[in-house]
């Protein structure tokens, strides 16, 4: 005797991340460091908590990004490795000023001492500061950086196969974001102004 089974059919419009990889998204979701609550965010939504960080590639630009005018830019594309982001997925965020001279002075440290900075995991976390803007005394917030080797440097081979891998590594373009910027040459990415890393800009 036959029996009628019926299947229900998939719909896939999206996709989701395959089982133990490192999703790239197809349009750049951007994690923005406000420096005026000291609050990471998507969009205008404030994420709670701090978060941990694996960088696995970063950019020089100058120029404009929001209210921030002829600023210098680091371009960092990372993977949260803690906090309320979404996992092994590749994200985007931008440094400048004092969050940026932070994290200079943070893999310069490193590098002095022979550590490949990438090797390991960034802890960032937002201090206060004070100063003066357009004559008027103001809080703001900057970026200080920790880093701690990583746990499982097996990790890393997920993270050069995105790399390696043209179809995903064409995706990490940030086209929206950088309109109003210039790329700068990465080989100066470790001459920082200081006037610029000190010199308060809010966003």
């Amino acid at each position: 005797m036959k029996t009628n089974k019926q299947t229900m059919a998939t719909l896939s419009v999206f996709g989701v991340k395959p089982a133990n990889e490192i999703l790239v998204p197809e349009f750049p979701l951007g994690i923005r460091n406000d420096c005026q609550i000291g609050r990471w965010k998507i969009g205008d939504r404030p994420i709670d908590g701090d978060i941990t960080m694996s960088i696995i590639k970063v950019a020089r630009f100058f120029g404009d990004l929001g209210t921030t005018k002829s600023t210098d830019w680091l371009q960092v594309w990372f993977i949260a490795e803690s906090g309320n982001l979404p996992p092994d997925t590749v994200l985007v965020t931008y440094l400048k000023t004092r969050s940026l001279g932070n994290f200079y002075f943070t893999i310069t440290t490193l590098m002095a001492k022979g550590i490949e900075p990438a090797s390991g995991i960034f802890k960032p976390k937002f201090e206060k500061y004070s100063g003066n803007i357009d004559g008027m005394n103001t809080t703001y917030y900057g970026l200080v950086w920790d880093w701690e080797p990583r746990s499982d440097p097996q990790r890393e081979n997920k993270f050069v196969a995105v790399l390696e891998n043209p179809e995903l590594s064409m995706k990490m373009v940030d086209s929206i974001a950088t309109k109003l910027m210039a790329l700068v040459d990465l080989h100066q990415a470790l001459s920082p102004s200081p006037e610029d890393a000190l010199q308060p800009v809010l966003d």
